[in-house]
This record gives structure tokens, C-alpha cells and sequence, in this order.
């Protein structure tokens, strides 16, 4: 435990933008040692400096740190409805004290509407390497929940269309089975209207007289 200057290491932080920096403490009388700023507590209230914690280093050992991620730049699917959104807030990486690095800066400026930014993309120096999985997003310009579900409703409309063609083609052909019998029942009762001949007439010739006719013949000739 040491005790230090709260005035003094406030001036040190102002000029730095993260709390990952690397400063030389010196204790009482002995040699400067080179340490990382690792946490700093504040008070809620008035933001006041109350503690810091210090790691000693070795220059020539690399140690793992994660490094603030800055997103710079205006992505363009913001224009486009969508909103940016940081996944990743800061990057973990191995390096030596020395390759230390205060923030990462991503650019968005190409960053379109759905579309995202993968740590395996980003262009870092070689002397960083990076622990963070590759296929983390950084950052994503994401779509409205609104649009999202009129495209799952559109998606789910589509996917149901064919099954309701099939539905309708299946109750056409029943239609079209029902129609002939009631055709042939139309002829059927045509074919009655127009009189054809029953299977006893023969060609359709008139029947003979009867008898009763040709004695009344006679009896007209006689007088």
C-alpha cells in the first residue's frame, strides 16, 4: 500500500484518454519502477479520485490487457434506419509494456444497414495480439425491431402461399368432377323433351287403326 498525490496522478490521467497508461513511480528513496494503471475508483457522488491499483511490469515480459475501443467515423445504415450499436468495449490483447496502446479506433464509415464489423477485421498493429475471439462483431448497425417483424410476417406470407394454391387448385378439380354428371343429366332430359321413339315403336311409323274404324267405313259405303 502506498500513498501518492490525488492532485498529481488526477493531472496524469486528464491527459491520457483510457486508464491503461504506463507510468513510473518512484517509492520513497529507491529506484523509479515502471507500472500499468490498472483501476481507478471514484466517488459517485462528487467523482472525486479515491483509490488506484498499480501492476508493476517487466519491460521485456508481454502481459494481456484489454485496450478501449473507439468507434469513429458516421456509419451510413444510420441514414439508411438503422441503429449502431458497440458490442465490444474494449479488445483483449498480449503485447509488451512497451507496444502498449491507449485506445483502438474503428472506423464505421462504411458500415451499412445490417451489416457489422468482425475482430478478425480489424487492422491492428502486428505487435498486438489479439485473445478476443475473431468472430466477435465490434459493432453492428442494427435493423429496427418494427421492419424485423414485417419482414418475418413477409417471409412467413410467402412460405404459406404455395400450401394455400394447393388448397384451392385440389377444391377446382373436385368442382370440375361434379361437373359432368350434371351435364349428362341436362342431355338425358333434352333427349326426353325432343320425343325420340321408345325401344316398341319402329321408326316412329303412326299405329294401325283399330277394327272399329273400317266397320264404320262399310256402313258409310253401303247407304
Amino acid at each position: 500500500m502506498i500513498q501518492l498525490s490525488r492532485r498529481e496522478l488526477e493531472l496524469v490521467l486528464r491527459r491520457h484518454m483510457g486508464e491503461n497508461v504506463m507510468l513510473d513511480v518512484q517509492v520513497d528513496d529507491g529506484a523509479p519502477k515502471k507500472v500499468l494503471l490498472q483501476e481507478v475508483q471514484h466517488e459517485p457522488v462528487t467523482d472525486a479520485l479515491l483509490h488506484a491499483d498499480f501492476l508493476e511490469v517487466s519491460m521485456t515480459e508481454k502481459m494481456r490487457v484489454g485496450i478501449p475501443i473507439v468507434l469513429i467515423g458516421e456509419a451510413p445504415g444510420v441514414q439508411e434506419g438503422g441503429i449502431l450499436e458497440q458490442l465490444v468495449r474494449a479488445l483483449e490483447v498480449d503485447c509488451l509494456p512497451m507496444d502498449l496502446v491507449e485506445k483502438i479506433e474503428v472506423d464505421v464509415s462504411q458500415l451499412h444497414l445490417a451489416k457489422s464489423i468482425l475482430v478478425k477485421e480489424l487492422k491492428l498493429d502486428p505487435k498486438l495480439t489479439v485473445v478476443t475471439a475473431g468472430h466477435i462483431a465490434v459493432a453492428i448497425v442494427a435493423v429496427p425491431r418494427e421492419e424485423k417483424e414485417e419482414e418475418v410476417a413477409a417471409v412467413e406470407g410467402a412460405a404459406a402461399e404455395p400450401e394455400l394454391i394447393g388448397k384451392e387448385k385440389k377444391e377446382g378439380e373436385e368442382e370440375e368432377g361434379e361437373a359432368p354428371g350434371k351435364e349428362k343429366g341436362g342431355k338425358a332430359e333434352k333427349g326426353e323433351k325432343a320425343g325420340k321413339p321408345e325401344k316398341g315403336d319402329k321408326g316412329g311409323k303412326p299405329a294401325p287403326a283399330e277394327k272399329g274404324g273400317k266397320d264404320k267405313g262399310k256402313e258409310k259405303r253401303e247407304k
